[in-house]
């Protein structure tokens, strides 16, 4: 199947870049007690504005049964060198009580590991992260527990490429696949080292089936300071294009593919109206999200 003459010089590169294997290391069990955990000496963050917390507002429902406002706040906790320690996602109601999400370093303070409690305080799954020298990002790996057993078992986990320095691949393997075909996801970057361009591919595609392009300013980030590769907040999950980019994303546009590759936008761009504060960081976005911040 022949590119059409409209196909862009990015694309093509793409396309090139598919040709790249997802060799993947077979994966390992972790065997350790993952309640224990020793805190490496790791260096203390030079003190700034950090997000506190998010509140996700959602629309009101008409039930009497539920006649409160509903939404998901997420509250961070930092420790004394200015990481954060953990977070809490308090679920829809204003009695919700608050699910745990533990955080742990490495040496280089990186994120080492990601634990998910329930409300009786059992690690439900957790994630690992693995880093090159360069301390990029090479693995996340998720586990999960084992239905009435101790044990947890390895669900998916994803591997990273860096075939130049405006590229990024992510494989994602899951277990129900028996971990041997991947997803693949490509992170193309600008000059200004924001992720402007983000293409998805179904197991063995020719061609991407979505993409996205993205938007920026100039102003702050709201979670400038979290250094998280990726976490979880309920059914919202913060993108890698968002957390691995320098600026703060205001916008972005949609596109599907036809038979031969050819790009085919998907409605208008969605935009997002922040309001900032004094300083850039944006205080809410479209009346919805609520950002509030704490000075350590």
């Amino acid at each position: 199947m022949m590119l059409t003459s409209k196909t862009s010089l990015p694309l093509i590169m793409l396309l090139l870049l598919v040709l790249i294997s997802c060799d993947k290391e077979a994966p390992e069990i972790e065997k350790e007690d993952i309640y224990a955990y020793e805190e490496p000496n790791y260096p203390i963050k030079e003190s700034g504005r950090f997000l506190k917390s998010i509140y996700y507002k959602y629309p009101e429902i008409n039930d009497s049964s539920y006649p409160f406002e509903s939404g998901i706040k997420v509250e961070f906790f930092y420790n004394y060198k200015n990481y954060v320690d953990n977070f809490k996602v308090y679920g829809f109601g204003a009695d919700s009580e608050g699910r745990v999400v533990k955080i742990e370093y490495n040496i280089q303070g990186l994120v080492n590991r990601i634990k998910y409690f329930s409300l009786d305080s059992t690690i439900t799954s957790y994630e690992l992260f693995e880093y090159d020298s360069f301390k990029r990002l090479l693995k996340i790996s998720n586990y999960e527990q084992k239905e009435e057993h101790s044990n947890y078992v390895l669900v998916n986990f994803s591997d990273f490429k860096y075939p130049s320095n405006d590229t990024i691949i992510q494989c994602r393997y899951a277990q129900y696949d028996n971990f041997e075909r991947a997803h693949k996801e490509y992170y193309i970057y600008s000059q200004e080292r924001n992720i402007k361009e983000k293409y998805y591919y179904r197991y063995g595609a020719e061609y991407p089936y979505l993409s996205s392009e993205f938007f920026y300013n100039d102003k702050k980030r709201p979670f400038e300071n979290l250094d998280l590769p990726m976490y979880e907040i309920a059914y919202d999950k913060f993108e890698l294009s968002e957390v691995l980019s320098t600026n703060h994303q205001t916008s972005f546009q949609g596109y599907s593919y036809d038979n031969d590759g050819e790009k085919v936008e998907i409605g208008e761009a969605q935009n997002f109206n922040y309001k900032y504060d004094d300083l850039g960081f944006p205080i809410s976005r479209d009346e919805s999200i609520y950002y509030n911040y704490i000075d350590l």
